[in-house]
């Protein structure tokens, strides 16, 4: 009998976490409904309290496969950071309502067929951690400050393996909005090495081709415009190698002058020879 009991209150106890979590499966969007998946006090010096939400899928379809994070504090002034795990978070929005005390963070379903699961825990200032219960929610009464908070993306993964830094929507395997610090990078190319300069017959464009060029469309030849680089950016690899071609080019040009110059100096010699044993 008391293993029964003892099994009874495990068995209750396991059902009651189950419990804290709530599945969201809708055949359209009912209205777009609210649920209340937490509340953060006002902030303040001696706020220490955190929420951690998780939101796992999206949609019926398995594009949405995926997870959807957020970490939100109010201590120095409300702040809400994302990680996006795969998938796409199309169909519901996290909204942030002033309750007079705090805010209360919800979750609002915005389009039709969402299909997902909500965690959340709560991280009070006296440092209980507690899993908080997914409830209707009513903003009668409520202000909604949504558009007054910057939500900043840690980082987001897509379906197709793209990884975003500060970026929701990477279009790239890795696709980062900002700086990059790194103490070294190698880039594979995919474009040939300006070496061709040199070989017999490469057509060489005369100074003065190159300064109607630079007249007529003020760039250089085979370098994009400023206008393009600003609109379209520019390839780290296929961009050296534009520019190591320039420089190349610009060595044949000196040889060139030095050429020219050689002969000249030899000529100047010549004549400085000569005077010199006229006037002699």
């Amino acid at each position: 009998m008391r293993q029964f009991i003892l099994y009874a209150l495990m068995l209750l106890s396991f059902i009651s976490v189950m419990a804290q979590g709530r599945k969201i499966v809708l055949g359209s969007n009912n209205g777009s409904p609210e649920y209340l998946v937490g509340q953060i006090p006002a902030h303040s010096t001696s706020n220490y309290t955190k929420l951690k939400v998780e939101i796992f899928g999206g949609s019926w379809h398995n594009n949405n496969l995926g997870e959807n994070h957020y970490y939100i504090s109010s201590r120095d002034g409300l702040k809400i950071h994302q990680e996006v795990h795969g998938g796409s978070y199309s169909r519901y929005a996290l909204k942030v309502y002033d309750n007079g005390n705090g805010y209360d963070i919800v979750v609002k379903v915005v389009d039709h067929y969402p299909s997902f699961y909500i965690r959340s825990w709560l991280l009070a200032s006296g440092g209980t951690l507690s899993e908080n219960t997914i409830l209707d929610y009513d903003a009668t009464g409520k202000t909604d400050i949504t558009g007054q908070i910057t939500i900043t993306t840690l980082f987001a993964t897509q379906n197709n393996g793209n990884v975003g830094i500060g970026t929701i929507s990477p279009d790239a395997k890795l696709t980062v909005k900002g700086n990059i610090h790194a103490e070294e990078v190698k880039v594979d190319l995919n474009v040939p090495a300006p070496d061709y300069v040199f070989k017999e017959g490469y057509h060489l464009k005369s100074l003065q081709e190159v300064q109607d060029y630079i007249k007529e469309h003020g760039h250089l030849p085979n370098i994009p415009s400023a206008q393009e680089m600003e609109e379209e950016g520019i390839e780290l690899g296929g961009m050296n190698m534009k520019l190591l071609e320039k420089i190349e080019e610009l060595t044949l040009y000196i040889i060139q002058l030095k050429k020219v110059s050689d002969a000249e100096v030899k000529t100047l010699k010549q004549e400085i020879k000569t005077l010199k044993a006229h006037i002699k």
